[in-house]
């Protein structure tokens, strides 16, 4: 039930038609640097901590957390970040979970091209993440956006961050993406 929350966060975002894993430019380990300068987001609940820009808004959600780009507005149009966390029956490494996501997002019919693919510890925990773009559509409103998807996992405990912005600002955000990320702390 959880895992449907993330996929329809996928689809919220712009995801349309139908799944391309195309070839990667990049891929293998890599290090995410935290945020230097965040303030930081606690939710105890799901066992998480994360740090994102001052100028942000925070949304807390019923299904996760939604921070926004220096605005009250939620809107597809702005950098956005959104992060949820479930607990799994057994521990799970994080580049088998993002497969997971990847390969059930293609099943549901979502447009998602991977660019690159990325493993590494982040601050003690399995991590994988993932750049590709959704395809826009027009008709139902959906820009085109460029995401980085991060998959975490400590223990039983995984948590999941969904970026994105509009390929246009994606590049002047994605710094901020990868420290935003870097930052998570699943605590236990």
């Amino acid at each position: 039930m959880m895992r449907r929350g993330f996929r329809r966060a996928i689809y919220a975002v712009g995801a349309a038609s139908a799944l391309l894993l195309g070839a990667c430019t990049t891929h293998g380990s890599a290090a995410l640097q935290p945020l230097a300068d965040g303030k930081e987001y606690a939710n105890a609940e799901e066992h998480y901590t994360i740090a994102v820009p001052a100028s942000w808004c925070t949304h807390p959600r019923y299904e996760g957390a939604l921070f926004t780009h220096e605005t009250t507005a939620i809107s597809l149009k702005n950098p956005h970040v959104f992060v949820r966390a479930e607990t799994l029956p057994a521990p799970t490494g994080a580049a088998d979970l993002l497969k997971a996501d990847l390969r059930q997002a293609q099943e549901d019919g979502s447009g998602f091209e991977v660019d690159e693919e990325h493993r590494g510890r982040v601050n003690g925990s399995d991590a994988a993440w993932t750049v590709g773009t959704t395809e826009g559509n027009v008709h139902e409103d959906k820009p085109e956006l460029k995401h980085l998807i991060f998959v975490a996992t400590a223990g039983k405990t995984v948590v999941r961050v969904l970026c994105a912005a509009p390929p246009s600002q994606f590049e002047r955000v994605r710094s901020t993406f990868e420290g935003i990320c870097g930052s998570l702390k699943i605590t236990p």
